[in-house]
């Protein structure tokens, strides 16, 4: 589900369907993703081939329009105690924030991808001052790659992450 949300700083549509920081922006080639009004924000859209309903919710894509509208599919953040990065293509990002019940199809998917994935193991100590959370976007920046997978237990120092470039 895509929406248009008003944030502090000013309008931005939003992919997800789950808690707020799980909702990731969307990104329109050569429009900025913060908009200062609602009425820039929708002319952008229009631009794209979205259509807007009255609630800021987007009731349809024009594929034929879509200029550059990318979605970001990415999940980095708390579940309880543990930190989660999901980047994989045909998983739901979202599906952390499921019931457990609802969850293990996307688990079963993730394990299969693991068999074929790279991994790499990254030290949330190595930098002083730094946590698990910036060392993994750390990672991420340095390596770049297409898919990957972790799960972060904040007692440890090391962190193991699963990959595809």
């Amino acid at each position: 589900m895509i929406r248009l949300m008003q944030g502090p700083m000013g309008f931005m549509f939003v992919f997800g369907s789950g808690p707020i920081e799980t909702r990731q922006p969307i990104h329109m080639e050569g429009e900025p993703t913060m908009f200062r009004t609602k009425r820039e924000a929708l002319e952008a859209a229009q631009r794209h081939g979205l259509k807007v309903d009255k609630k800021g919710f987007v009731s349809a894509i024009n594929p034929s329009n879509m200029n550059g509208l990318e979605a970001t599919s990415v999940f980095i953040g708390d579940v309880g105690d543990t930190l989660y990065a999901v980047k994989i293509e045909g998983v739901d990002p979202n599906f952390l924030t499921r019931p457990f019940g609802r969850q293990m199809e996307e688990w079963q998917r993730i394990r299969e991808w693991q068999k074929n994935a790279k991994h790499d193991w990254f030290s949330a100590k190595a930098r002083k001052g730094k946590n698990a959370k910036a060392e993994l976007r750390r990672w991420i920046k340095m390596v770049n790659p297409r898919e990957f997978f972790a799960k972060l237990n904040p007692n440890d120092d090391s962190h193991q992450i699963f990959y595809t470039l």
